[in-house]
């Protein structure tokens, strides 16, 4: 069986993983679960160059699709050759609130770097388990935006060069995919997962991730110098991420949801 060719094309901190895990789930599915193209992923240390990572991903028996996530960085014109000459299918995933995905990556990189601890991040950051107290940080406002206008800059980008290529793509967003951040998510919501079966051309089956996927607190609660925060956002043109902020409230279980 020739496995047809795909790939999850989304930016940091966006859920990619999350989705990979949910597609690998599909018994006709292969998705490579980590970065292939990553600098150090270890494929890369044995090959060393993106053609012959991507001909051993694609190169798959057994499943009716083969296919792997990158990100924005990691697609050239080399890629894109590679992408079009195979026909692959893109599944451009996206965040439509920057203001998260951005704070999410800021948050995540204060724990790589070691500026915030692993230990206080399971009480701070919401990175790996949920907590009744996040002990809140402090996030460079000119940074934040400066991030969030990158990631708007790097989706325009490479969708427009996706369809320069001639490739077949399928938006799914994370609000869609996960259900926003009203609760956590073990699973691809139904609706999305029909349509992503549809687009891969493979039977309708659930699409469950052996993980959760949870965005569990507002920012206001996880940013310490929210005030500052906010009244930068406001004057810029993501304002308007900032009325879902104001929706969240804490049940009686001490978990927080967003009313819509």
């Amino acid at each position: 069986m020739k496995a047809r060719p795909a790939i999850i094309l989304t930016d940091y901190r966006t859920g990619g993983t999350f989705l990979s895990l949910a597609l690998d789930s599909h018994p006709l599915v292969y998705c490579c679960r980590a970065e292939p193209l990553s600098k150090t992923s270890p494929w890369w240390d044995h090959l060393g160059a993106a053609g012959p990572i991507l001909d051993i991903v694609f190169r798959q028996e057994m499943c009716k699709v083969a296919m792997c996530k990158l990100v924005y960085r990691q697609v050239g014109p080399l890629i894109w050759d590679i992408l079009e000459e195979r026909r692959a299918r893109v599944v451009h995933l996206i965040r439509s609130n920057d203001l998260r995905g951005a704070c999410s990556f800021m948050f995540h990189n204060l724990v790589r770097s070691g500026q915030v601890s692993r230990k206080r991040a399971k009480r701070s950051l919401h990175i790996y388990r949920r907590a009744a107290q996040p002990a809140p940080v402090a996030l460079d406002p000119s940074t934040l935006l400066q991030l969030m206008r990158q990631r708007v800059t790097r989706r325009s980008k490479a969708l427009r060069e996706a369809n320069e290529h001639g490739l077949k793509v399928l938006k799914v967003t994370y609000e869609g995919m996960t259900g926003g951040e009203r609760a956590e998510a073990s699973e691809v919501r139904a609706s999305v997962a029909k349509r992503l079966c549809e687009f891969l051309k493979v039977d309708y089956q659930p699409l469950v991730a052996p993980t959760r996927k949870v965005n569990a607190y507002p920012l206001w609660l996880l940013i310490s110098n929210w005030q500052e925060v906010e009244a930068m956002v406001k004057r810029t043109e993501f304002a308007k991420h900032l009325a879902l902020e104001e929706k969240w409230v804490q049940l009686e279980d001490k978990t927080w949801v967003v009313k819509l």
